[in-house]
């Protein structure tokens, strides 16, 4: 990030939304054309040995693959931009405004029927898309959901423990076979 809290000068980083081992995830501007907000992930593998990182990098353009097909769908944040900057890795996506589920589903209220219905089937709808797209999530929870503000549907974020059904199939070496 550059002093004027800029990334490669065209996101202009807003906050901190996330913190992990690996990365941080930012809620910025695009300072370029539109302006908007969106949502700045920075993935900041502290290796040394180049090896570690080209498999670093394949993942994340693996990633990248993946969020592309994903992306296409309504209730799944548009991916715009991707690039790596001095060893760290950058996914720009559109931020969703709007409440992760969280404070939804706490247990402190009693659904009905119909609203649990309703929920599973925004949820399935979701996952359905992601599935046939050959994608397992991995990390499917409440705070991977949001309910945006604008329409009240869900939008399914956290793609950080994606894994592609084909990757699940490896040989002996450890390497990914056709499935």
């Amino acid at each position: 990030m550059n002093q004027d809290n800029s990334i490669e000068g065209r996101y202009q980083v807003i906050k901190s939304l996330d913190s992990g081992t690996f990365g941080k995830t930012y809620l910025a501007k695009d300072m370029l054309g539109s302006e908007q907000f969106c949502t700045v992930k920075k993935f900041q593998p502290l290796i040394a040995d180049i090896s570690i990182l080209e498999e670093a990098r394949r993942r994340f353009e693996l990633e990248v693959i993946v969020l592309e097909q994903l992306s296409v769908h309504d209730r799944i944040p548009q991916l715009l931009d991707y690039f790596e900057s001095d060893r760290t890795f950058y996914l720009i996506q559109e931020f969703i405004e709007g409440q992760d589920l969280s404070w939804e589903v706490n247990g402190s209220q009693i659904w009905s029927e119909e609203q649990a219905i309703s929920f599973l089937y925004d949820v399935l709808h979701i996952l359905r898309f992601v599935h046939q797209k050959k994608v397992i999530h991995r990390d499917i929870k409440p705070s991977h959901f949001v309910r945006r503000a604008s329409d009240s549907n869900l939008v399914l974020i956290g793609f950080g423990a994606i894994k592609e059904i084909e990757t699940l199939f490896l040989n002996s070496e450890g390497v990914p076979c056709a499935s």
